[in-house]
């Protein structure tokens, strides 16, 4: 995972947490500063830090891999690199005037242009020379102002060949030092985020477009094209009719000089010094946005030992995206291919979406899952970075490990032999850097220049046409034409690019080839390979196919093949979450059925075909080869009764109920406000106190301002949380965070604020508080306010019942199937265990049926015996092995997350991305209510086999 070092770190703490992900079957991390990070970036207490990190990875046979910038994007070392005299982002900025200053001009222009068009355009030097119908045009070499967000610093000039070689001066040979002979040991590689050259950070004069520009750049175009850049400069800008190729060859030598100065010098770097070169890049899945940010991806992919993408939120759509990095792995022979996966996804976020996510992503040839995020602390705004956390701080960590065995079990199998795809796509790149223009009057916001609309849209053509491919079972790989060029040849009616052949192409969406392309198409063409031309599938059969019983290709099923040298593995996956599918597979040989959920390997019958069940979101592994080898058992698919439903007759939980108190009235200077969430409060306190927000994430780092003395600091603010509660109730504590720095009453009686111990993240610290009986109360805290302070909402703990109106009430002394949260646990974060009894008469084949469950995993034990769940397929297990005739004891465990605790509770929509903004609603988008997510055991039945 992405390890989020986002607090004042304790070397302690860190030590304890990688144990605890190495209890959970966690191979290693990415030490990832975030947002909230307290310790000094690269100082001496942060480089201390990680060398405890690594020694402690090293202990317990782990790898500590590295992150190469204090947030993201990469290249600018938290602005240490970016922020001196001509350092920076740079922008090619163009004026259109009519007498403009000319000053510190790189080339000036007098044009006929009309809106968007230009018709003629020659160089001046003299504003004299000017003709009346003409108009000015003034290039000049611009430095973007500073951000905040790389703290107070430009961002990097990521075209600057000197630029990045600072940045791996002061970042890859500082931590080089800092781990020493651990380096390419313990610490195997170094992770770059999304390093780019259009940053949306990056801010010229508004009245002047800009594209990516470095010092040197003209002669560097002048080497790589063989012409003046300045020359057709402003057809890049204006839509003429040299403005095809100007476009083309400019953006053509961008995308080279980006991948020279940084990937190249960084993969040579890590190369020499023994450490793997791995990241993803920006845009990945958008051609406009990826031409404009990065000139183009696919080649860096080629530099890289780990060639990576990041695929965030809980969506399957991006086809594109993990073709463009898995083909490049293919093609060059790299056997590991990386993911940063499932942030954005909310605290709801449970095991089924992890499989259903990371299952469409290996089928499609990822083999390794980097998760968003560890959070290393949850305190303040660090809970809102892009949740959920899967680290310790979490209610359902102590059920991890079932999600790492089986995606360990799974990446190692598919990094086994080499992947078979027989059709190659073109990938259009060329054809979107003839497209490409920019905006001469001025650029909005990135997403929506002129031309990258356009470009984005040829983007998402090509991904339903990766995406129908992939689903009719041709397998397909793309051919960047870059690596066409350095890697392509044609032997024997193969298209070959590296170590992968073809023999079929395509050419979907290209209106601009290379010549080395063309040539090899030619070639290809004359030994008799098939060349598609436009968005058409191939005309021979699939390598593989996957039907049902009347013939037709199953389409929601997805597959990966792969050949050993004694055989085939063959994965594949149901991608559907409303459709199961019996499907028949056309592969022949003797098949052994793999299972991720426990090691084992089971003889495949096969005696009435070869087909498979596939429930929702379901998976099968098969290795099918001559050779005989070890199996568990033969592996036949059970039909099963309707089953004996079950009713519950007690349950537990594994934590205290909590009452979330998120309103508050506060009192500054003497005023009272009305009643308001707890992040409106801190807002207008911080305003009135003239201190800088902190309700979002992204402003210059913690570390370099929250100890600084501020002229507003230590004025009192008393928060007032007013609750009520339906019963008498003894043993209550306070959940609440820094709770040294309040002043603590309960109905106006002090109370010591004293933590004895903390709930679930650490910096949830614990106070009791005393008891008090059936009314109205109300909790106040009081501060002395100063800058570096997080007010956030606090929670009632305790063993009571919490109702949809969130009163408090007595602990229910029942619970039925259904939604727990309507049966007293409305903002409960914790396991829910139901208890059973069932009389077994006679021994016959018998299956425990929980598969209808909400939440983010699940549990049973059958007399004692334990078997995990953690998602709803996995909810039909066999156990008669652990029965015995008269009664059972069983009991089910649902775990819940942090969604109906932390929230957003105010949130009217579902969100796509969960972040910041999403827990601090506004206007249409906010509500009043308390939106919590069902949660809890729905049935539970005894089955047979039939």
């Amino acid at each position: 995972p992405f390890w989020a070092w986002n607090e004042k770190l304790n070397k302690d703490e860190l030590i304890r947490q990688i144990r605890e992900m190495k209890a959970v079957g966690i191979g290693g991390f990415f030490m990832h500063s975030r947002d909230g990070l307290e310790t000094e970036y690269l100082g001496e207490e942060w480089l201390d830090c990680i060398k405890a990190a690594v020694n402690e990875a090293k202990s317990n046979g782990m790898y500590a891999w590295l992150y190469d910038d204090d947030r993201w994007p990469s290249g600018s070392c938290g602005g240490m690199v970016s922020s001196g005299e001509g350092k920076g982002c740079k922008g090619l900025t163009l004026e259109v005037c009519k007498n403009g200053d000319m000053k510190d001009a790189l080339a000036v222009y007098a044009a006929v242009i009309d809106d968007m068009e230009i018709y003629s355009v020659r160089r001046v030097t003299d504003a004299r020379d000017m003709k009346n119908s003409e108009t000015m045009l003034i290039a000049r070499l611009e430095i973007s102002a500073p951000s905040e967000w790389f703290n107070n610093a430009p961002p990097p000039d990521n075209l600057s060949f000197e630029e990045v070689g600072d940045f791996i001066k002061s970042t890859h040979e500082c931590y080089k030092a800092c781990v020493g002979e651990e380096f390419g040991k313990t610490v195997k590689g170094i992770f770059t985020d999304e390093p780019r050259l259009a940053d949306r950070h990056a801010a010229f004069n508004p009245k002047r477009c800009w594209i990516p520009w470095t010092v040197g750049f003209d002669e560097y175009y002048k080497n790589k094209r063989g012409s003046d850049v300045f020359d057709t400069l402003p057809y890049i800008y204006f839509n003429g009719e040299k403005s095809r190729k100007a476009r083309h060859d400019y953006w053509r030598t961008v995308s080279e000089r980006f991948l020279e100065a940084y990937s190249r010098q960084i993969s040579v770097w890590c190369a020499e010094n023994g450490i793997a070169y791995t990241g993803h890049f920006l845009q990945e899945d958008k051609l406009g946005l990826c031409c404009r940010v990065s000139g183009s991806i696919m080649p860096h992919y080629a530099l890289q030992d780990v060639p990576a993408i990041d695929l965030l939120t809980n969506r399957t759509v991006e086809y594109m995206t993990v073709k463009q990095c898995v083909s490049v792995a293919s093609q060059l022979g790299k056997d590991m291919v990386l993911s940063e996966m499932y942030g954005c996804t909310g605290w709801n976020f449970d095991f089924e979406g992890q499989k259903r996510i990371g299952e469409w992503q290996y089928v499609l040839g990822i083999n390794q899952r980097c998760q968003h995020l560890a959070l290393y602390s949850l305190r303040g705004c660090r809970k809102r970075d892009y949740p959920p956390s899967i680290n310790c701080n979490v209610p359902w960590w102590s059920e991890y490990r079932t999600v790492e065995d089986y995606f360990a079990r799974l990446g190692y199998v598919l990094r086994q032999g080499k992947r078979v795809e027989n059709v190659l796509v073109i990938h259009p790149m060329s054809t979107v850097w003839s497209k490409i223009g920019c905006n001469p009057y001025g650029n909005p916001v990135r997403k929506e220049e002129r031309d990258v609309p356009a470009m984005n849209k040829l983007g998402d053509k090509l991904n339903e046409f990766i995406k129908y491919l992939c689903h009719n079972h041709y397998g397909c790989e793309l051919g960047d034409e870059t690596l066409i060029a350095e890697h392509g040849s044609v032997k024997n009616g193969k298209f070959i690019i590296g170590q992968a052949e073809y023999d079929t192409v395509i050419v979907p969406f290209s209106e601009t080839l290379f010549a080395t392309t063309k040539k090899l198409l030619s070639d290809f063409e004359k030994q008799g390979g098939e060349i598609i031309w436009g968005n058409n599938e191939p005309r021979k059969k699939p390598l593989v196919s996957i039907t049902d019983n009347n013939g037709n290709e199953t389409t929601d099923i997805l597959y990966q093949l792969r050949k050993t040298d004694d055989g085939h593995i063959l994965y594949l996956v149901n991608t559907s979450k409303e459709k199961s599918h019996i499907a028949n597979i056309d592969f022949d040989g003797k098949v052994y059925k793999l299972n991720p959920m426990n090691g084992e390997i089971y003889l495949f019958d096969t005696q009435n075909g070869f087909k498979d069940y596939f429930p929702l979101c379901g998976s099968s592994l098969f290795y099918i080869t001559d050779t005989e080898i070890e199996y568990d058992e033969v592996y036949v698919h059970k039909e099963l009764t309707d089953g004996i439903p079950l009713s519950p007759v007690s349950y537990n939980t594994d934590t205290q109920n909590i009452l979330t108190l998120d309103k508050c009235y506060y009192t500054l200077n003497g005023e009272k406000s009305d009643l308001k969430e707890v992040w409106l409060s801190q807002c207008e306190i911080r305003e009135t106190l003239e201190m800088r927000q902190i309700n979002l994430n992204g402003i210059e780092q913690r570390y370099r301002w929250i100890d600084k003395p501020h002229k507003n600091n230590d004025k009192i603010v008393t928060l007032e949380f007013p609750f009520t509660s339906l019963c008498d109730v003894k043993c209550a504590e306070l959940v609440i965070e820094r709770s040294g720095e309040f002043e603590i009453y309960l109905d106006g009686q002090k109370i010591k604020n004293k933590p004895i111990g903390y709930f679930i993240d650490k910096s949830f610290e614990r106070v009791p508080l005393p008891d008090f009986v059936k009314g109205n109360h109300v909790i106040t805290i009081e501060c002395n306010y100063r800058n570096d302070f997080e007010l956030e909402n606090i929670y009632i703990t305790g063993d009571f019942g919490v109702n949809p109106s969130r009163e408090i009430i007595e602990k229910p002394k029942t619970l039925t199937f259904g939604d727990i949260t309507k049966q007293g646990y409305f903002h409960y974060a914790g396991a829910m265990e139901y208890c059973f009894e069932y009389d077994m008469e006679s021994e016959k084949e018998t299956y425990l049926d929980v598969t209808d469950f909400k939440g983010i995993c699940a549990s049973a034990l059958v007399n004692g015996n334990e078997i995990k769940i953690p998602w709803n397929s996995e909810g039909v297990m066999r156990i008669d092995n652990l029965m015995h005739i008269g009664r059972n004891e069983i009991k089910v465990k649902v775990f819940t997350g942090f969604r109906n605790m932390l929230g957003p509770p105010h949130l009217k929509n579902k969100p796509t991305v969960t972040k910041d903004s999403t827990f601090c609603p506004k206007g249409e988008n906010h509500t009043d209510e308390y939106i919590v997510a069902e949660a809890g055991l729905y049935n539970a039945k005894i089955r047979h086999a039939k």
